[in-house]
């Protein structure tokens, strides 16, 4: 019989900074002969990077999980294996708390 083992695969849940992108004065003119004319005006591309909204507690639990999740994809002793995989829940749920937290502060609550 085969067993299958589950991976477990390490991935950060925020991603800490993003990018905007603003496109202003976007044309396109197409004619209509049997050869037509297309042409086509931008007037300008901006490109912003922007922070995420995150405590300082909430970013270090984040590195945190990834961190044990890297450390169990290279376990092969079962125990040590579970037991990790318990550290990383209790990290995740007290990541849930804390957004929670954070997000009943931006509610005014």
């Amino acid at each position: 019989m085969c067993v299958m083992r589950r991976r477990t695969k390490a991935r950060r849940f925020f991603i800490y900074s993003t990018r905007k992108l603003d496109v202003k004065g976007l044309s396109a003119t197409i004619g209509r002969a049997k050869l037509p004319d297309i042409k086509i005006e931008l007037g300008s591309v901006q490109i912003e990077p922007e922070r995420q909204d995150l405590t300082d507690e909430l970013m270090r639990l984040d590195l945190l999980q990834w961190s044990l999740t890297k450390d169990v994809e290279a376990l092969s002793n079962k125990n040590i294996r579970d037991q990790k995989l318990q550290e990383i829940m209790d990290v995740k749920i007290q990541m849930l708390k804390l957004i929670d937290e954070y997000s009943r502060e931006g509610e005014g609550h």
